[in-house]
């Protein structure tokens, strides 16, 4: 594909979070066409075989104002492992016990990670938390999540 060092670039930062248990985001910009998808496609092959490593995948819309944190749900409900149309109240409790296993001791994360995707209960959530719960737990764009 043309772009051996891209993907070496992309094995490390792989290595690294596996290796010290913590995410990393990687942007890949390039103009259409030249091999952005097909240098994922490589790496995830490469990923795969590297152990029990679960990925989640999105994808911006190019359009839509209301959509912002739209990845990170697509994201969110794939590490869940719950269907696109879940019901808010199913995403909470999901989600709720999902960060209780990893030692979530903030009781209000589920609350305001799930508000961040549309499934929260919250009537005004504060936007400076809903931003810190959603950046700290994962990010928007074009997105590849791998967790251990």
């Amino acid at each position: 594909m043309g772009r051996d060092a891209d993907l070496l670039q992309l094995q490390l930062i792989a290595r690294r979070a596996i290796a010290e248990r913590r995410p990393y985001l990687v942007n890949v910009v390039a103009p259409a066409g030249v091999g952005k998808s097909r240098l994922l496609e490589e790496f995830l092959d490469h990923v795969a075989d590297s152990g029990p490593i679960q990925i989640a995948m999105a994808q911006c819309l190019p359009y839509g104002q209301r959509l912002t944190y739209w990845p990170m749900r697509s994201i969110l409900l794939a590490i869940l492992a719950l269907p696109d149309d879940s019901q808010p109240e199913r995403v909470r409790e999901s989600l709720s016990s999902w960060l209780d296993a990893r030692g979530e001791t903030d009781p209000r994360t589920a609350d305001l990670v799930a508000a961040t995707v549309g499934a929260g209960d919250l009537e005004s959530a504060d936007r400076i938390a809903l931003f810190a719960a959603s950046s700290s737990r994962t990010s928007t764009g074009r997105a590849t999540a791998c967790s251990t």
